[in-house]
């Protein structure tokens, strides 16, 4: 069976999930990513490498993709058209018998995570400004284009300069206030904006060497690899000793590796075990580590435990651990407590690694009465501080638990962990509340999403804006840009469910603050997808105020987005935010009723739309698409003299 020879680049799309199965694929060399794309983002299932078969299922089966597939660097396959595959089967039984075993294999590997996984809602272009939040990035130094939201952009105001963040100056009180006419609250069903898929958290750009993005991150053997490391305060070594021992009964899901003395060097921070941590990680190839500490010379019988995960992003992702939770063993444990530990561990694990459900679902109490119940919180030893940190871990292996679920029943027992965790914090722990805060407002969101409940994306938007006020720009860098970026994200949501103009204004502010501890120079991409939600929210805007100033604005930000976002560095990345641009032109054009601007958009929506088909991102392929078609009916009726300067249309 001879097969048609296609080499792919880092990142191209091999096939995408729901699209017809019209063929099948054997990797030559390389490797290649198998996902699904949920409500709340990719779903890693396999990683797959040479001489292994992927897209015969739904060639057998007759059905659309179950997946999406990439290459994960340079890769070379060989493509089956889908009767030539089913021919091949027909007359060799030895093929049709190492199909089946293939096929089984997976079924066996992948059953846990796919029952659990909401179904990805499909991308109209009439929704597509809603399919997702703005994308942020990680922080540094104030940029150089940092906005103001309330700042009215004029059409005569220089162009920034190159890596700004748009004009900016004194607001006018015209643009603040909505003309006569303005549109009532309601949804707008009509703003044909391509937004990102992320869920507006800063993005991994920082992988380490050695992670995937796998069913099994950190692979030794078939497990999933830990990092332990020695616990400092503990010179004798008895508990670690005794953290040793009932990490040993944990193997049937991770492989324990007792990683180096520099996790914990006499003196050292834990800024600094973090730091190192990370990178034994990276050395490692592994899927996380453990720091820990011995908690008091009064209680010296307890252990301190934190999670340290290959990427700083994981804590501005649902269930995400982070560095500044912790959760608590005593070396006299009960089995319970054992068991819990253990579930919490496998749950910090990044990616889906496989029986993660399953797991979860028999050893983690799923409610708070249930854990005090059975003792595994161990209360009765800590301070308030630390029961509120170990009640955020508690909730994140909750929420861990949430994503592989259908309903909404674990958010909410996610969200009263949380809730739980802020009563208990100290004020003065401005760190750990504005966490919890976060971590709240994440899985308020979740729910929002997946009840489609505005009342819950308003609870969202006021515990993130806690969470925002609790951290300093200086001293919690990446927090601050965490918690704003996804209060902007959140408020345009809102927003374009409300027709808030108000809320509008307040999520441009959010990207500024964000947009203010960013620096383009060292953070080029965190900056570049802060731009591109910032694009999005101003184009809302500009509809909402019924100011073409602002998508003047929003057109000149995606621009300067796309200095980094570009074609070779990330053609998706840059096919979305051109697809924003060529929206922003679109309305303006279509406002004013200049030809010249609806050609540009024009020109700029099938840029869009060829990139995306060329990565097989068929969803927003027609999207940009049908946005096309409606800039090329609007320059056919200006060109024909049939709409002029279309003021009416605004309360369309």
């Amino acid at each position: 069976m001879e097969g048609e020879l296609r080499n792919l680049g880092d990142g191209e799309i091999v096939f995408r999930q729901d699209e017809p199965s019209d063929f099948a694929c054997l990797i030559d060399s390389g490797e290649v990513e198998v996902f699904m794309e949920s409500a709340e983002g990719e779903i890693a299932i396999a990683l797959l490498g040479p001489g292994e078969m992927l897209g015969e299922m739904g060639v057998i089966d007759g059905r659309p993709r179950s997946a999406s597939a990439r290459a994960k660097g340079k890769v070379s396959l060989r493509e089956f058209q889908a009767q030539t595959f089913l021919d091949q089967i027909s007359v060799d039984p030895k093929f049709a018998s190492d199909i089946m075993t293939v096929l089984v294999t997976r079924l066996r590997k992948t059953t846990a995570i796919v029952e659990g996984v909401p179904k990805s809602k499909p991308v109209t272009p009439e929704e597509s400004s809603g399919s997702a939040t703005p994308e942020t990035g990680t922080v540094n130094q104030p940029p150089t284009g940092s906005v103001r939201p309330d700042a009215e952009p004029a059409a005569s105001r220089p162009a920034p300069a190159p890596g700004s963040g748009g004009p900016t100056g004194k607001p006018a009180e015209k643009s603040a206030k909505p003309v006569s006419g303005a549109p009532s609250p309601k949804p707008l069903k009509k703003l044909e904006v391509s937004t990102d898929a992320s869920m507006g958290g800063p993005q991994r750009a920082d992988k380490p060497i050695g992670m995937e993005d796998s069913d099994t991150p950190g692979v030794s053997g078939n497990l999933p690899r830990v990092l332990i490391g020695p616990l400092l305060g503990d010179p004798q070594g008895i508990c670690f000793e005794a953290l040793k021992t009932w990490l040993d009964r944990a193997d049937s899901f991770v492989s324990i590796t007792w990683a180096d003395e520099r996790m914990a060097e006499p003196g050292i921070s834990w800024d600094s075990r973090i730091s190192q941590a990370r990178r034994s990680i990276a050395e490692a190839g592994a899927a996380l580590a453990l720091i820990g500490a011995v908690q008091s010379p009064e209680n010296p019988r307890l252990i301190e435990l934190a999670v340290v995960t290959p990427w700083p992003d994981e804590e501005a992702r649902v269930g995400g651990f982070s560095v500044h939770d912790r959760f608590f063993v005593p070396i006299d444990a009960s089995n319970e407590t054992l068991t819990y530990c253990h579930a919490l561990i496998r749950a910090a694990i990044p990616g889906r690694a496989q029986g993660l459900f399953e797991a979860l679902e028999r050893d983690l109490p799923l409610d708070l009465p249930r854990a005090r119940t059975a003792g595994v919180l161990n209360e009765h030893r800590l301070s308030n501080q630390a029961i509120g940190r170990q009640l955020v871990s508690f909730g994140n292996a909750i929420a861990r638990a949430a994503l592989l679920e259908q309903g909404t029943n674990a958010l909410d027992d996610a969200a009263e962990a949380y809730r739980e965790a802020i009563k208990f914090m100290p004020r003065e722990d401005a760190l750990g509340r504005g966490m919890a805060f976060l971590h709240l407002a994440l899985v308020l969101n979740a729910k929002a999403e997946r009840a489609e409940s505005l009342p819950d994306r308003m609870l969202a938007r006021d515990a993130v804006a806690q969470a925002a006020k609790h951290f300093d720009g200086k001293k919690h860098t990446y927090q601050y840009l965490t918690a704003h970026a996804r209060h902007g994200a959140i408020l345009y949501r809102c927003a374009l469910e409300t027709a808030d103009l108000d809320a509008c204004k307040q999520g441009v502010e959010a990207f500024n603050r964000a947009l203010a501890v960013c620096d383009k120079r060292v953070m080029q991409d965190p900056w570049a997808d802060t731009m591109n939600g910032l694009g999005q929210i101003l184009i809302l805007l500009g509809r909402l105020a019924k100011n073409t100033e602002f998508l003047t604005w929003a057109s000149q930000v995606c621009r300067n987005a796309m200095e980094i976002r570009n074609r070779e560095h990330n053609p998706l990345g840059w096919a979305r935010t051109q697809n924003n641009r060529a929206t922003a032109l679109y309305l303006l054009g279509r406002a004013e009723g200049q030809a010249a601007l609806l050609k540009d958009s024009i020109e700029a929506f099938s840029a869009a739309a060829a990139v995306f088909q060329t990565y097989r991102a068929r969803t927003l392929a027609d999207t940009a698409k049908r946005n096309r078609k409606h800039a090329e009916g609007a320059l056919d009726r200006v060109q024909s003299g049939k709409m002029a300067k279309d003021a009416e249309w605004w309360a369309g």
